[in-house]
């Protein structure tokens, strides 16, 4: 039910890292092909119902992104001035007003891309200062390392391995966050320490008993993670979603167990990257087009042919022993003031030279 085509990647990601510039002529190049109709400001499951559109439609692939933001489940997250991660960034990606942000203390909870993105919006907002409350180490932080060393660099306070257990506030209104420090491992009977790791092959975290105290704070934005908004489906139950609301896809051709429909990116892998997501949809069309003209969605394979090889001149002492070169980023003073990209191109010089490091393995001739 947006207002603007570009889903997640048009109010989920701030200027500074996909310029909306960019992201338009990508969406008007698609556009161009012609015989494309587009309805924006359009809910399916209340201004349209599924069942509708597969009336309408031969053929639908769902692809409606991971907007809905979990909750922290604690006491005081119904106070005004908490505002979920994912939420924030899409009025602030929309226009909407943000005034409430301007000149506030303001806490981040979560560790992963969205989080980061939020404190690095708030700070170009104008917060006076922003905190990001993480239960483990900062090694153990999902979002991208460069991102973490760039809201770093910007002011950006971080606070690990501290967990959220209150929002707190006076008149309705926030006035703190009540954290419990955290420890990275666990007392057995005999007394002895050792870390107990999760599914994903971190330590898990433990409260420590007694160590608790509250941050004063303005806003909390609560950015902990995503999952997909199932209202969509409406009555329409039997396609089959998992207990997170992803839509259970075939991962070759994303079709889902109603013929006919296809569903990828976030709908289908849970919240992703935008290549993941180009990909699903790409794989998805095939499938579609496979199915509409009545064929198996599944392309037979067929031995791919190898390019042939050409022989490379030995890499230089000089280009090998390079380091890798990093592209030139805008200064931090300049750059928390507006949502210019932060990432610039490399100039043509440092461009090649850091081609020059290539081993081209995939074109190496095989002796």
């Amino acid at each position: 039910d947006l207002p603007v085509l570009g889903g997640m990647m048009a109010v989920g990601i701030p200027d500074y890292r996909l310029p909306r510039e960019e992201l338009n002529k990508e969406i008007g190049d698609i556009l161009s092909v012609g015989n494309i109709e587009v309805r924006t400001n359009t809910r399916v499951g209340k201004d349209i119902t599924m069942d509708q559109l597969r009336q309408e439609y031969d053929a639908i692939y769902i692809a409606v992104g991971a907007h809905k933001s979990a909750k922290l489940g604690v006491e005081g997250e119904e106070l005004e001035g908490v505002v979920h991660g994912v939420d924030f960034l899409r009025g602030a990606n929309l226009g909407q007003d943000t005034s409430y942000i301007k000149g506030k203390s303001v806490a981040v909870v979560g560790g992963g891309n969205v989080a980061i993105d939020v404190a690095r919006t708030a700070l170009r907002l104008g917060a006076a200062e922003v905190h990001i409350v993480y239960r483990r180490r900062r090694e153990d932080m999902p979002a991208y390392k460069e991102e973490v060393d760039q809201a770093d660099e910007e002011g950006v306070k971080m606070h690990f391995l501290l967990s959220p257990i209150a929002v707190i506030g006076e008149n309705g209104h926030v006035t703190g966050l009540r954290c419990q420090r955290m420890k990275l491992e666990q007392e057995n009977e005999a007394g002895e320490k050792h870390p107990v790791f999760d599914n994903s092959g971190r330590k898990r975290p433990f409260p420590i008993e007694g160590a608790e105290f509250t941050l004063p704070v303005d806003v909390v934005i609560p950015a902990i993670g995503q999952t997909t908004d199932t209202s969509y489906l409406g009555e329409s139950t039997d396609i089959q979603v998992n207990r997170s609301g992803a839509v259970v896809a075939d991962p070759r051709t994303f079709a889902t167990n109603v013929p006919g429909i296809f569903a990828g990116g976030d709908a289908a892998l849970g919240p992703a990257s935008i290549v993941e997501a180009v990909a699903t949809a790409n794989k998805a069309a095939r499938a579609i087009d496979r199915y509409l003209q009545g064929e198996p969605l599944q392309i037979p394979a067929t031995i791919m042919d190898r390019p042939e090889g050409v022989e490379k001149p030995e890499m230089s002492e000089e280009d090998g022993a390079r380091p890798r070169q990093s592209a030139p980023m805008r200064p931090v003073a300049e750059r928390v003031c507006d949502f210019g990209e932060v990432e610039a191109v490399f100039p043509r010089d440092i461009a090649i030279l850091e081609a020059r490091r290539c081993l081209a393995c995939d074109l190496e001739k095989k002796s």
